[in-house]
């Protein structure tokens, strides 16, 4: 479906309405750029911010925030406070439920704690850095210590190893000295992974799987196969040879069946979905916000940078997340634990809780949404976490391999949006802003900086479908510690 969208904007290019066939979302912002709310059919959502520009709450339809102390329960309602330097350092749920992150002297997270109402621990995950002069990376986290997370025995140490690439080539998680689960990855030189070996409770069968490639970087054959890989005259994979998962395409790229599923969508692209099979979505500049089944919708709230704040059909429950935005717990409205989620470093479901919400969530790895296919919709394209790939190649043309996910470093990278890797680093929000103002200079989509990362601005087909600017002055958006979800902010 490529009609019957339609966009309005301000004086300085923000996006302040779309209007699609069934359904309106409105946007205003303040002075100085920030989104001040957003609204649907549900209701509005409402953000606050303090004199840094800094999110200091967001409201839900019908939701109440309190003057001073906690959100009461139910009360849709969740708080936000920095450190000095703009880093998020808590978030307060209703009823008193909370994330604490504690970071060390360069902005990154050491700790993330989450507690229930009742002060019990939720989640609890620790992270490392490389020392100075230790030769090694020291953006990289090289240990992952699950306190409490789910699944994982508590305790559990998780290390990471790295080749001269800055590619993951092993993840060993011990409990003590015993082995409880490990990932080892090989790649070939254009960052192919050739082999994979699992060993222990990672969720998936143990073993090693070995894997084979044409000059076009597109596997053929695996040792785990059961039947044939293919792909059409424009690249994209038509069939995964070990699952056996066909999907099918038109003129525009986009993916129009997966294993006999029908995709829709809005304009050129995957960004835009409308609907998968019997679930239609509701779409805006923050991401996909209602994802509706014979009547059931589930609603998603989302903070300005796109980020997944809760979801719910007649309750809700709120995310809590890891260091690179994969949801690992969950809290209702009264601040009670609902249980939450573990992975493979590559986004493999690993543990689930038995809960109902768990289990019709589907914002998950990365805080993506996980299809029933198994495939996660990262913004323009389809990510396949067990073989660690995108089924289609890097619209961009750019990519040396347009098939690799985050450059083999899904540890610390990740590829919402499905068009670049959005490095989790201090000082890489600095670089997307000055990029964002080359770009939208180079565009010529409106005076406002437009591009909150270089991934928005290299979306120039994405662009020119909104017209513009979805959040006008990235500038005054973007602070330490708030990296923006550019794939989410296209749509999913």
């Amino acid at each position: 479906m490529t009609s019957e969208v339609s966009y309005e904007y301000d004086d300085l290019g923000r996006i302040t309405l779309q209007k699609y066939p069934d359904y309106e979302h409105e946007y205003t912002y303040d002075g100085v750029g920030n989104m001040l709310t957003f609204t649907d059919g549900a209701g509005t959502v409402a953000y606050a911010y303090d004199d840094s520009n800094q999110l200091t709450s967001i409201r839900e339809p019908g939701g109440t925030c309190p003057a001073a102390g906690f959100p009461a329960a139910n009360s849709g309602c969740v708080l936000l406070e920095y450190d000095d330097n703009g880093n998020e350092t808590k978030r307060i749920y209703p009823a008193g439920a909370h994330t604490d992150t504690t970071r060390d002297a360069a902005g990154r997270p050491t700790r993330i704690t989450a507690k229930a109402a009742d002060g019990t621990t939720a989640v609890d995950i620790g992270y490392s850095y490389a020392a100075p002069g230790s030769g090694d990376d020291r953006t990289n986290i090289q240990t992952r210590t699950s306190h409490k997370e789910e699944g994982i025995i508590a305790g559990a140490v998780t290390t990471y190893s790295y080749d001269s690439r800055n590619r993951l080539t092993e993840a060993d998680e011990k409990d003590g000295s015993t082995v409880t689960a490990a990932w080892t990855y090989g790649y070939d030189n254009a960052g192919n992974r050739t082999t994979q070996t699992r060993v222990g409770d990672t969720g998936e069968p143990a073993g090693t799987i070995d894997y084979t490639y044409n000059d076009a970087n597109q596997i053929t054959a695996t040792t785990d196969d059961t039947t044939t890989w293919t792909y059409d005259n424009a690249g994209n994979q038509t069939r995964n040879g070990q699952t056996g998962q066909t999907i099918t395409y038109n003129d525009q790229r986009q993916a129009t069946t997966i294993n006999g599923t029908t995709q829709e969508y809005f304009g050129g692209g995957n960004t835009d979905r409308q609907s998968s099979g019997t679930t239609d979505y509701e779409n805006g500049a923050l991401g996909t916000m209602q994802a509706s089944d014979s009547g059931a919708a589930n609603k998603f709230t989302r903070s300005p940078d796109g980020a997944g704040i809760s979801f719910g059909a007649t309750t809700r429950h709120y995310y809590v997340a890891d260091h690179i935005g994969s949801q690992v717990g969950l809290f209702d409205g009264t601040g009670t634990a609902i249980g939450g989620y573990s992975y493979s470093p590559y986004g493999e479901e690993r543990y689930t809780g038995t809960n109902t919400p768990l289990e019709s969530n589907t914002l998950r790895y990365i805080g993506q949404h996980q299809d029933s296919t198994g495939l996660y919709k990262l913004g323009e394209r389809y990510y396949d976490p067990s073989t660690g790939r995108f089924t289609q190649m890097d619209p961009s043309g750019q990519e040396a391999n347009p098939f690799l996910y985050a450059e083999g470093n899904p540890t610390n990278w990740s590829d919402p949006s499905g068009l670049a890797v959005d490095w989790r680093e201090v000082g890489y929000q600095t670089t997307a802003v000055a990029f964002g103002l080359v770009f939208s200079g180079l565009l010529g989509v409106g005076a406002a900086p437009l591009c909150v990362t270089v991934v928005a601005c290299i979306g120039v087909e994405l662009l020119a479908a909104v017209g513009g600017g979805m959040l006008g002055d990235a500038s005054a958006s973007i602070l330490w510690g708030r990296e923006y979800s550019a794939g989410s902010m296209w749509g999913l």
